[in-house]
């Protein structure tokens, strides 16, 4: 399925590139901690940024970003964030780099480097347990301080 704001898959993609106006992002599912929202207001919360989507009937958007089928979202153009559409219409995205997160991350992964008695591999493999650990905490966390 596609539009002139999204693309959809038919199945799981690797990754999700935004395009606002006048900058472009592609985050990796793989980094994707949670998305929240409704009809008007989706918040997608990835490890190192946090994605803030508005328009309205978002709720399938939901369902797709809940499956990892969304490939692309756009930011319309002035013109169109005014235009009724009878469907799903995005009017507008912001990103916002998550500084906590992505200072935790770092970090973890600075102190892992700097280990001289790892090996490579070893390195490697810890990089990735932590950043899975630290993407499960922040969600657990995320989700504990709404409810």
């Amino acid at each position: 399925m596609s539009d002139n704001n999204r693309q959809i898959a038919h199945g799981h993609e690797a990754g999700i590139q935004i395009k606002l106006i006048k900058r472009t992002y592609v985050f990796p599912w793989s980094q994707f901690l949670f998305a929240e929202g409704g009809a008007d207001e989706i918040r997608m919360a990835f490890s190192t940024h946090d994605v803030v989507i508005s328009g309205r009937k978002l709720d399938t958007l939901l369902e797709e970003i809940a499956k990892q089928y969304v490939k692309l979202l756009k930011e319309p153009v002035r013109a169109e964030s005014f235009a009724a559409f009878p469907d799903l219409q995005i009017t507008g995205i912001s990103i916002k780099k998550a500084e906590w997160r992505a200072a935790a991350v770092h970090e973890l992964n600075e102190l892992i480097l700097e280990t001289p008695s790892l090996t490579l591999r070893v390195r490697f493999r810890l990089i990735q347990a932590t950043q899975t650990a630290v993407r499960r905490l922040f969600a657990f966390c995320s989700v504990s301080v709404r409810r």
